[in-house]
């Protein structure tokens, strides 16, 4: 990246920990950014995200890079909320946990605020207004940034409760059953008792006592179908799409 103020955006973009960069955040670099910026891009060195929002391409990956959604998605919301604020969640967190094999057109990323989606060249983000303070998640990396996802036990209430945050029941239904399969029994209760309404989430089940887990098949089953018909209650009452 020739020009010393253009290092200095690279070094900016590293301090941060994130690719994704936004005109503003250059202000002090640049006279005018978003300027610097669209000759960056044509240049290779930023791709453009959406308005108001760049991403530093590396070095290697000029002309062919393509992240993925939910790293774009973590790095824009990371941009505009700090890391510690922000979350995947839903199907993103879902298929970062090998619940679903193919990519995904939509990501789905918790922010202290809601707002519209972002339509991206690598799909869509919808942003989910969340506390990510209430949230079991865990950390991950992304070729854009670092940052939080919710746990696996987290996910499966999570889709449970918003079969939305899937797209659509199908996925949100396969999703949630391959979750279940890899989850620790013993900490998803931990994590429904933190949640409002907990009990009828999980339906009779919820009545097993938390120090006398059965670690068996049955259990597992019991669990997936309370949650499964707390899903199919959910999907009742979400107004149509």
């Amino acid at each position: 990246m020739p020009g010393n103020k253009d290092d200095e955006l690279r070094v900016l973009v590293a301090t941060r920990g994130n690719r994704i960069v936004r005109p503003r955040d250059a202000a002090h670099i640049y006279r005018t950014p978003t300027a610097e910026f669209a000759r960056l891009a044509d240049q290779g060195v930023l791709a453009r995200v959406a308005t108001g929002y760049w991403a530093l391409v590396p070095d290697l990956e000029r002309g062919r890079w393509r992240p993925d959604t939910a790293a774009i998605a973590l790095g824009v919301a990371r941009a505009d909320y700090e890391r510690d604020a922000v979350a995947l969640v839903g199907a993103t967190a879902a298929r970062h946990h090998g619940a679903w094999p193919r990519a995904l057109a939509v990501a789905f990323v918790a922010t202290p605020k809601q707002r519209p989606g972002l339509q991206t060249p690598y799909g869509e983000i919808r942003f989910v207004k969340r506390d990510i303070a209430l949230l079991d998640v865990e950390a991950m990396h992304t070729e854009v940034t670092d940052g939080w996802t919710t746990t696996r036990e987290q996910t499966i209430l999570d889709l449970a409760r918003r079969p939305d945050l899937a797209g659509d029941v199908a996925t949100a239904r396969t999703m949630l059953t391959d979750l279940l399969h890899q989850a620790d029994i013993a900490h998803l209760f931990e994590v429904a008792r933190k949640t409002r309404g907990w009990r009828a989430l999980l339906g009779p089940i919820a009545q097993v006592d938390e120090h006398n887990h059965r670690e068996d098949g049955r259990l597992r089953d019991d669990v997936l179908a309370g949650l499964l018909a707390a899903q199919t209650r959910r999907v009742k009452e979400l107004p149509p799409a």
